[in-house]
Parts: C-alpha cells; sequence; structure tokens
C-alpha cells in the first residue's frame, strides 16, 4: 500500500514511517499543506495520513483542498487534539489517531480505512 503522511513534527514522522515500511507499505512525508497538496495530485496514493496541527496550512484546510480537486483517498487523522469520533464522516475522514499512537493502532486503522473506503465503492 502506499501511503502519503503529511506530518511536520519530524520525530512523529520517522517514527510513523518506520512503522508503515515494517508492515510492508511504502511512504511518502510531505512536511507541509503545500507540498502535500502537490503530491496528491501528482501521485495515486491508497491512504492518507494528516496532521491538523501544520504550519501554515493546517490539517482541515488540506483536507478541503483535497476533496474539492477530487481526491477520494481514504484519509486518517492524526492529531494530538482529540477529536469527537462521530464528527469524523462529517469531515469526510475514514478515522482519527489520538497522538501519541501505537504500531497496533495505527494498523488497525489503517486495515479498518482501507476495508470500509473498499466496502464504500464497491
Amino acid at each position: 500500500m502506499r501511503v502519503l503522511q503529511i506530518e511536520d513534527d519530524s520525530t512523529t514522522a520517522e517514527s510513523v514511517e518506520m512503522i508503515l515500511r515494517a508492515e510492508g507499505h511504502s511512504c511518502d512525508t510531505a512536511r507541509s499543506g503545500e507540498v502535500a497538496l502537490e503530491l496528491a495530485r501528482a501521485t495515486e496514493y491508497d491512504l492518507i495520513l494528516l496532521d491538523i496541527g501544520l504550519p501554515g496550512m493546517d490539517g482541515y484546510e488540506v483536507l478541503n483542498h483535497l476533496r474539492r480537486a477530487g481526491v477520494t483517498t481514504p484519509v486518517i487523522i492524526q492529531s494530538g487534539l482529540v477529536l469527537l469520533k462521530n464528527k469524523l464522516k462529517d469531515l469526510g475522514v475514514e478515522d482519527c489517531l489520538t497522538k501519541p499512537f501505537g504500531r497496533r493502532d495505527l494498523a488497525e486503522s489503517i486495515e479498518n480505512a482501507v476495508n470500509d473506503n473498499s466496502a464504500q465503492h464497491s
């Protein structure tokens, strides 16, 4: 699976990249919303991991731009902010991981997001 991670914190980004690669996924990381939008438009990803607290353009703005550009890739928010699970569908995302999260949490969230997205498009 090809994953785009949008995360400005280098420690978190490196940890998540290591987990994803250990699980057999490839991962590109964007440190800003602007770079993320360029990557998401140029490359087809199976999943996007999106931090909310980005410098400049925040994660909500990135998500808005992606959806308006027709990018339908499943999105999992990774954030230090606690989001209400029942609000996720309103945002157009599959799941939310509250930082810090572990390998098992990430793997379960990815599996659920991909399965949910497959079921919606079947």
